[in-house]
């Protein structure tokens, strides 16, 4: 930039020199990517010269010349990592856990439907039950397993660590058919129940150590007979229970359930319309959004409830998702919900070992087709997810 210079006078002031002022542009915004491109350099050269000052008596002042650089340009954002989920389901006949890392990924859909690991067998049978009995650490480094034949099961390393081996650490009390746990890791709480008991048990420190022990503690619930379904958050201490309640069939809402010990009824507690508490095995919370997908499976739907922890009395579901894809058979049933929060992912098992997975599951309803479906072996009894 340059000044214009000042007027010449024969007799008087000069005029004044001009001021110039030059500014440099900004570099340009890198673009987005992995890695993110870095930003533009700003404007290398930035010139101001200020006028020529005018002849006179006397001459005219001096211009002023201002440089201003321009901003280097911000770099670009990364783009978000693929994500990788897992699935494991349970085979009862086989007695194993069949393990599947990389079975979605949140790019694009894997391919791969042989079992990357396997838990159990002749030697060490586990049978998990219905539902989501099969919960992981979000670091995959623990995983219990509720199994029908001896209680809850610790594997340490699962995905490293496989084959027709004993668990870490088993817990069971003599006598007890197990019918329900639920695992919050960052307490390191294991809740479970049973078949026939009016109680809650729970283990704090549950994945110490390596021998059985009794239970720290026990939530007896008033009027509740057994049979109840559990489910949870990994990081919040608000258990959901699926239970008959003074005849009544209902979702039981325990706030601050990992330091309950004793007589303690729910917080709240709510009556889906049509609801079986029997069979809700397949049954799970997305606390982000506040939402609890119930299985029906002899609907072969999923139903949505909305503001799920802090409803009560009789309600309707918000959202009702039917489970249909070719071939599908009529005696087949839903064995299994779970819901990954962090990218809004429902994943359905199928008790004939059809297991899939679903994009933007808080908006999903009617039948919508499945972001990836395959047939994992001949039985998804139980079904459990890990991100990876």
């Amino acid at each position: 930039a340059t000044g214009g210079n000042g007027g010449n006078q024969v007799a008087g002031r000069g005029g004044n020199a001009g001021n110039a002022t030059a500014t440099g542009g900004d570099g340009g915004r890198g673009g987005n990517g992995s890695p993110p491109g870095f930003g533009g350099q700003a404007t290398g050269t930035v010139v101001a010269t200020a006028g020529t000052p005018g002849t006179g008596s006397p001459p005219g002042d001096e211009g002023a010349a201002q440089h201003r650089y321009g901003e280097p340009g911000a770099a670009g954002q990364a783009c978000p990592a693929d994500t990788n989920y897992g699935v494991v389901v349970s085979n009862s006949p086989q007695k194993k856990i069949y393990g599947y890392p990389g079975f979605y990924n949140t790019a694009v859909a894997g391919n791969q439907v042989d079992p990357g690991f396997t838990l159990g067998g002749a030697n060490s049978p586990i049978q998990a039950w219905q539902g989501q009995s099969m919960i992981f650490s979000p670091d995959n480094a623990l995983l219990w397993a509720g199994n029908e034949l001896g209680g809850m099961c610790l594997y340490r390393n699962p995905l490293t660590t496989s084959g027709d081996r004993a668990p870490d650490l088993q817990l069971h009390i003599d006598g007890m058919q197990w019918y329900s746990i639920w695992y919050e890791p960052q307490a390191d709480v294991l809740y479970a129940t049973t078949m026939s008991t009016a109680l809650i048990y729970a283990w704090d420190g549950a994945s110490v150590g390596s021998v059985n022990r009794p239970p720290d503690r026990t939530i007896a619930v008033p009027d509740y007979w057994g049979q109840g379904y559990l489910t949870g958050a990994p990081s919040s201490s608000v258990l959901f229970m699926a239970a008959r309640l003074n005849g009544i069939d209902s979702v039981l809402v325990f706030d601050d359930a990992d330091g309950r010990n004793g007589v303690s009824g729910p917080d709240r507690s709510w009556r889906p319309q049509n609801f079986s508490a029997a069979n809700t095995h397949a049954f799970s919370w997305d606390d982000t959004r506040n939402l609890l997908y119930v299985g029906v499976p002899n609907l072969s739907q999923v139903h949505v409830y909305s503001d799920a922890s802090t409803r009560e009395g009789s309600v309707t579901p918000d959202r009702t998702i039917t489970i249909d894809f070719p071939g599908k058979v009529t005696v087949d049933w839903i064995s299994g919900v779970v819901v990954a929060p962090d990218h809004d992912l429902l994943f359905v098992s199928m008790y004939k070992g059809q297991t899939m997975v679903f994009r933007g599951a808080s908006s999903l309803q009617g039948t919508p087709e499945a972001d990836r479906r395959d047939q994992l072996g001949n039985e998804a009894l139980g079904l459990g997810v890990f991100k990876q």
